[in-house]
């Protein structure tokens, strides 16, 4: 009777219906399992108990992020530069300063200018969108840069481009290249305010903001003057009254329009083109 009433007790031990305890009994060697009912699911240790076989879930680690690549050109480092807002009559820098860092100008506009001795200004350029100015030699700036309205750049440690053109021919050369256009455009400047009448000096500073509009959103009828005119007369060599006059000239004669004194409108450009290599109308 005592080994009947055993067996009967193990009957019912194998027949029981199964509770939730017993679910977590898998057999993870089966292929079925670990293809199907595993998939989608980041399962990275199984672990094998003497009694049983269990799966351990542990959650996914993040993936490292790829490294971008290293810069390749002039752009690709200037492109990688802080950002900086500054005002209209904010200084970047100014004349005397410790040079740190190369500019590109992203929007707005830069007037570079000197200080004489006896306290007046010669302005020597202006940067706009795209330009790139710091490059000059020596450990400190030799001009001061003041934004005329309100101006975003990209500023780059100079110890960074300095590294990149000891190392990269193509570096260096695309500096070369920027560097041998400031000088190309300085020389055009000297011969202009060294040379000509006040009307082929203006005339020639408006052509070459149009052209330099035109290389960069197509159009050459309109253009922005960033500037003041005492801006404008300072980079010129006339007096802000010239300007003013030579401007009200122009008008007179129907070869330009002026809105709010800020944009001008190129109703003849042949005459404009004229005018600027010394042809009287």
């Amino acid at each position: 009777m005592a080994e009947l009433s055993a067996a009967h007790n193990s009957l019912q031990t194998a027949t029981r219906p199964a509770k939730a305890c017993d679910v977590a009994l898998i057999d993870c060697s089966s292929s079925e399992f670990t293809h199907s009912n595993l998939q989608g699911t980041d399962m990275l240790a199984m672990t094998q108990e003497p009694s049983a076989s269990r799966v351990r879930f542990q959650p996914a680690l993040p993936k490292p992020r790829a490294k971008s690549p290293d810069p390749r050109s002039l752009e690709d480092y200037l492109s990688r530069g802080t950002v900086r807002g500054i005002e209209a009559k904010e200084h970047l820098f100014a004349e005397g300063d410790a040079k740190s860092s190369i500019y590109r100008v992203l929007s707005g506009a830069l007037c570079l200018y000197k200080i004489l001795p006896d306290g007046r200004r010669q302005v020597i350029d202006f940067a706009y969108a795209g330009d790139v100015i710091g490059l000059e030699s020596g450990i400190v700036a030799t001009y001061s840069a003041q934004g005329t309205v309100a101006t975003r750049v990209s500023c780059l440690p100079s110890a960074i481009l300095d590294r990149a053109a000891a190392n990269d021919p193509r570096i260096a050369m695309q500096l070369y290249m920027t560097m041998a256009r400031n000088v190309d455009a300085m020389r055009d400047h000297l011969v202009c305010v060294g040379q000509r009448s006040a009307t082929e000096r203006l005339v020639s500073f408006l052509l070459g903001l149009s052209r330099r509009r035109a290389s960069l959103n197509g159009g050459t009828s309109i253009v922005e003057l960033p500037m003041t005119r005492t801006d404008i007369a300072d980079f010129l060599g006339l007096t802000i009254e010239t300007v003013s006059r030579t401007l009200s000239k122009l008008k007179a004669q129907r070869c330009i329009e002026i809105d709010q004194g800020t944009t001008i409108r190129f109703v003849d450009i042949v005459a404009l083109e004229a005018l600027a290599e010394g042809e009287a109308r």
